[in-house]
């Protein structure tokens, strides 16, 4: 929960968040708090734990030819479908490697909604998911929900998603019909700075979208 407001009984909107590649628990950890802070809001996290650079781009390429094996998005996948069932309100956060874990793990949730609650329920629940991406895929997302997608044009990552996705046009390529997508121009002389989820993105979406704040810039 944000700064301060543990205690103070206040209820926040929930906020999925699952992280991109080579980023340690602490990391992770310490995105969820700025989240928090900065869109006043309660953060759940999925970790996408990292193998490394190399075993990490391997996991993605394996993402985006189609396997559905991998932990986060299957745990991913389990919490919007128990959301989904107790009527809550679904807004996800997915930055690099975690965007492909959320596309993959909301394709399994809707197979499994459709298998326990038939297509109606399934319809109506994908519908009320809100997923902001950043510095991740353009294309491949499920139907349904409401995109709206952060690029950093001197962000190396998406461009090399998107190269790797080619080979899988058939399903990479199809758009989700909901989607506003968000380029902008943040270049660094490092180009992972580029793609910070912490600094370059979380600081566009708080510049465009800024989330009301008590008069001393207090959540609650």
């Amino acid at each position: 929960k944000p700064k301060g407001c543990v205690a103070s009984g206040k209820t926040f909107p929930k906020i999925i968040y699952t992280n991109g590649i080579n980023t340690s628990a602490e990391a992770a950890c310490a995105t969820m708090h700025k989240i928090a802070d900065t869109r006043c809001a309660e953060v759940v996290g999925i970790y996408n734990a990292t193998d490394g650079i190399g075993g990490d781009v391997a996991n993605a390429n394996r993402k985006i030819n189609g396997d559905t094996k991998d932990p986060a998005a299957i745990a991913l996948a389990s919490l919007v479908q128990d959301m989904a069932e107790h009527g809550d309100q679904i807004n996800m956060y997915a930055h690099s490697e975690g965007g492909l874990n959320a596309q993959t793990g909301l394709g399994l949730a809707r197979e499994q909604m459709n298998i326990e609650h038939g297509q109606a329920f399934t319809n109506t629940a994908m519908r009320g998911i809100n997923v902001n991406s950043f510095g991740t895929a353009k294309r491949g997302w499920p139907p349904g929900p409401t995109y709206r997608q952060f690029t950093n044009a001197s962000d190396p990552v998406p461009h090399l998603i998107g190269a790797a996705q080619r080979g899988t046009r058939d399903r990479s390529f199809l758009d989700a019909p909901n989607t506003s997508r968000y380029e902008f121009k943040n270049p660094h002389w490092d180009p992972i700075d580029s793609h910070s989820m912490d600094n370059t993105y979380l600081d566009f979406l708080n510049g465009q979208f800024p989330v009301p704040k008590n008069a001393n810039g207090s959540c609650c």
